[in-house]
């Protein structure tokens, strides 16, 4: 993220996620149709829905259904231009590798009506009194742990070793650079 840039391969993820969904109206009527009956679904939504990207609507007065909205990630891209004025190293590395996992997830991802394919999240986010930074990729759509194949395991959790150390590679090079 040299000369200023920040998350440019996160960006790039966050645009071809908003341009997929403006691209699948199918997706959207899902998500206008999205009712959660199960309890497990119920509980993982409840767990995944903190607001940051997807927020689900109570349902109309005459429809059992609940709305799925889809909300801008700018807060993302805003902490992630926080954290580059602190740490450009950091934020470099994580944007390159971690915004890569997720563009690669997101292609690979499999698509029936493209609902869950559009949901899939990529937040940056500090803990602990900012003294800790964490990305995460989440499958917002409660239903992501019965798609067949399991895309999360298969694509997210199988390279979340290999992202790290990857992160950390970087990290620790741009670091002897800088000796």
């Amino acid at each position: 993220m040299a000369g200023g840039a920040v998350s440019t391969v996160s960006s790039r993820f966050w645009r071809i996620q908003s341009d997929f969904w403006n691209a699948n109206p199918r997706a959207q009527e899902k998500a206008e149709k999205l009712y959660i009956a199960d309890k497990p679904g119920q509980r993982i939504w409840a767990y995944l829905n903190d607001g940051s990207q997807w927020v689900q609507r109570p349902p109309a007065k005459k429809s059992k259904y609940t709305e799925v909205i889809r909300l801008d990630p700018q807060l993302a891209r805003d902490m992630m231009r926080i954290v580059n004025d602190l740490a450009p190293m950091m934020t470099s590395a994580f944007d390159t590798h971690f915004g890569q996992l997720a563009i690669d997830a997101f292609f690979a991802w499999p698509k029936k009506t493209g609902l869950s394919k559009s949901m899939l999240e990529l937040r940056y986010f500090t803990t602990d009194d900012a003294q800790r930074f964490h990305a995460v990729i989440v499958p917002r759509a409660p239903y992501s742990i019965y798609i067949k194949g399991r895309p999360f395991t298969r694509l997210l959790e199988n390279n979340a070793i290999p992202t790290a150390t990857k992160i950390a590679d970087a990290i620790k090079l741009g670091f002897r650079r800088h000796e």
